[in-house]
């Protein structure tokens, strides 16, 4: 089968995280990283912690646990001069993010998950490196999230027509109006396979010093069955996210972002 690229896809941000389940990179090992890594990432940042997510089965809710034993007082962020990558590191979290910086020209910005996993590798490599032998047996949970924003009004000219856009029907005529104007939504659900869940949100917004109207698409896979292949659970979750981008983006508007 042929292996189909979406180079104009307008992915915006990609998100690579490890979270523990207790306080595993402490003061001295965070500040010996960042001494480390200071060339290539010499901005650098100070913010409340990241929290935990998790969904709680009983009830289905999202909930977000912010636990200052495990994550420390403090989320260091790092960020290259171009800014389009971003390292955050706290007690019990290390995430790589890739950002797009030129939202006129997508294309050819994103290099791929391959390149961009190698990164986030190296980057953990040190810590491991720095910790205990028996720290895969401490991770809680692995994140892979994609952003993309799309300029809606390139495709539709209402969002009323979103299923031409989205494999996304709404009914707005239950509202007794013509006209969408905004959209806010997320769904949730639990991986049929693993332990994990999936967040989908859909939001309408503007791009950054522009009237361009955009659709956000965010989806975000977290994995809580945890194995020894760190590599294997990353694919695994770039395989789920390269189908759910399939699905629920109109085939007509994938030809076009081939």
């Amino acid at each position: 089968m042929t292996k189909v690229s979406y180079t104009k896809a307008p992915i915006s941000e990609l998100i690579i995280g490890i979270n523990f389940n207790e306080r595993v990179f402490n003061e001295i090992l965070i500040h010996k990283f960042i001494n480390n890594f200071i060339s290539e990432y010499p901005r650098i940042e100070y913010l409340t912690p990241l929290p935990d997510e998790k969904l709680e089965s009983n009830i289905n809710l999202l909930v977000f646990d912010n636990n200052s034993t495990k994550s420390g007082i403090v989320l260091h962020r790092l960020r290259n001069e171009n800014g389009n990558e971003l390292v955050q590191i706290q007690g019990d979290k290390l995430y790589f993010n890739w950002i797009r910086t030129d939202d006129k020209n997508p294309e050819g910005q994103y290099q791929g998950f391959s390149k961009n996993y190698n990164v986030f590798k190296k980057l953990l490599a040190y810590l491991f490196k720095h910790t205990s032998e028996d720290i895969l047996s401490k991770i809680s949970y692995i994140d892979l999230t994609y952003h993309d924003r799309i300029i809606w009004t390139d495709y539709i000219s209402d969002l009323s027509e979103i299923e031409n856009l989205l494999n996304l029907k709404l009914n707005i005529n239950i509202l007794n109006q013509s006209k969408l104007n905004v959209c806010n939504t997320r769904f949730i659900s639990k991986l049929e396979e693993g332990k994990g869940f999936i967040t989908l949100s859909i939001n309408t917004d503007y791009l950054h010093n522009t009237q361009n109207k955009i659709l956000g698409v965010e989806c975000s896979i977290k994995e809580f069955e945890i194995t020894s292949d760190i590599d294997a659970m990353f694919v695994k979750l770039r395989n789920r996210q390269n189908t759910i981008f399939k699905n629920i983006i109109n085939n007509k508007i994938l030809e076009k972002w081939q």
